[in-house]
């Protein structure tokens, strides 16, 4: 009865904690993540904890070990887009979009679709009210 009662207990915690604001992680191949540093803000980070990409990356893609995507615009306003290889540890940003889609392109990727970064799928409920 206690241990339920405890597990009951950490569950409870852990799921309040996480709705009270704490942030998120979304797993990328080769230990690197996207992290949520605030509500709407968030930066790519390597395998040794450094960021890679900074904040904000406004959307993002897994194309086996590339993950592209785009983050804040450049001063004009234009889109600025990145492609990070995570098998090798190669990093390329500031691509404008056209410099972004040849690259990818020569990459062997075809799809440039993106998404938003989302909570795991447990925690989405408590993050997208």
């Amino acid at each position: 009865m206690v241990n339920r009662t405890f597990l009951t207990l950490l569950i409870l915690t852990t799921c309040f904690a996480c709705a009270g604001g704490g942030d998120y992680q979304i797993a990328l191949p080769h230990s690197y993540f996207v992290a949520r540093v605030k509500p709407g803000d968030f930066a790519l980070i390597g395998p040794d904890g450094r960021t890679v990409v900074v904040r904000t990356v406004k959307a993002y893609a897994i194309h086996e070990q590339f993950v592209a995507g785009q983050t804040d615009s450049s001063l004009d306003g234009e889109p600025l887009y990145f492609i990070v290889n995570t098998q090798t540890n190669s990093v390329t940003t500031n691509l404008p979009a056209r410099r972004w889609r040849e690259e990818l392109h020569r990459l062997g990727v075809r799809s440039t679709a993106l998404e938003k970064p989302k909570p795991p799928h447990a925690l989405r409920r408590w993050f997208e009210k």
